[in-house]
């Protein structure tokens, strides 16, 4: 059994969580971590390629999810009023803008498209096992800011008034159960869409301009409804940039890129060893079968 690079990458990434919630002094948060890279050994043992890939459904959320309990027990000062300074020094700053409830809705319904897209990503791409390997580097490191740098956003201090809205006022009653007041810097939001989009591009090049109208509207929800800083965004781009042109370098995106008919050879050669063992399988029945005496 030979490791995925992208299970590598979340091994080693729940690996780091895990020795940092020890430092942290929280032994039961550092077992649990252990417990996800032995889930990720397990996973990657007894299922398929496709269900191994398509496991970073799974990983995300743990990543997302429990990235705040590390940050608690490392007692991390939040850095808010340090990203509302750099913003500053950006000419912006989060209160100066207060869209009107339509175009809230607006940017809410772009906020939450997010979603639809990842799992879209994470289930369209199951031919270009490449793909995984950049988006678990971009979970892993945009995650792993949550911890080093935690923040709440600028929506604590300059709230959005809800009054006229429709879908805002339901994303924000979401928001406020799934919110875990470190997820801001970088932005995942822009840094794991930008990821899936550059890809859709790469994939089918005609699409450049919905997609590009897509990565904008993502970005322009997550500073308009007030979720994140510009900084933020900014980092978002920089993380995802980074990974795409060292993927660049090794050669990713120059591989045959196959087609939506078929899975990649990593894949393949799976499947076919699998039926290869179970031809060998049914074959050595048979001679059994021929060579038993009969009655």
């Amino acid at each position: 059994m030979k490791l995925h690079n992208s299970e590598i990458v979340w091994g080693g990434y729940f690996l780091i969580m895990g020795l940092l919630a020890a430092v942290g002094g929280d032994g039961r948060l550092a077992v649990l971590f252990g417990g996800l890279v032995l889930a990720v050994v397990v996973i990657a043992r007894i299922a398929s390629m496709r269900w191994r890939l398509l496991a970073a459904l799974i990983w995300i959320n743990f990543a997302y999810m429990l990235g705040s309990d590390v940050a608690k027990a490392l007692r991390v000062t939040r850095y808010d009023a340090a990203l509302a300074h750099v913003d500053g020094l950006l000419g912006w700053q989060a209160g100066q803008w207060t869209p009107a409830p339509l175009v809230l809705d607006v940017l809410s319904c772009f906020y939450v498209s997010f979603y639809v897209l990842i799992v879209a990503g994470i289930c369209l791409f199951l031919h270009r096992p490449d793909f995984y390997t950049g988006f678990a580097l971009v979970y892993a490191f945009g995650t792993l800011g949550y911890v080093l740098v935690p923040a709440a956003g600028p929506f604590f201090d300059w709230p959005l008034p809800t009054a006229g809205t429709h879908v805002f006022v339901t994303l924000q009653a979401s928001a406020s159960q799934m919110v875990t007041g470190v997820d801001v810097f970088p932005s995942l939001h822009v840094a794991a869409s930008c990821y899936v989009l550059a890809w859709v591009i790469w994939r089918w090049r005609h699409a450049w301009l919905p997609c590009a109208l897509w990565a904008c509207g993502i970005a322009l929800a997550t500073v308009g409804l007030r979720y994140h800083y510009l900084i933020d965004v900014l980092a978002g781009l920089v993380l995802t940039g980074g990974i795409l042109a060292a993927m660049q370098r090794g050669g990713a995106f120059n591989r045959a890129s196959g087609s939506n008919e078929g899975l990649s050879n990593e894949i393949r050669s799976n499947e076919i060893r699998s039926n290869a063992i179970g031809s060998n399988s049914m074959t050595s029945r048979a001679t059994d079968s021929n060579e038993r005496p009969h009655a």
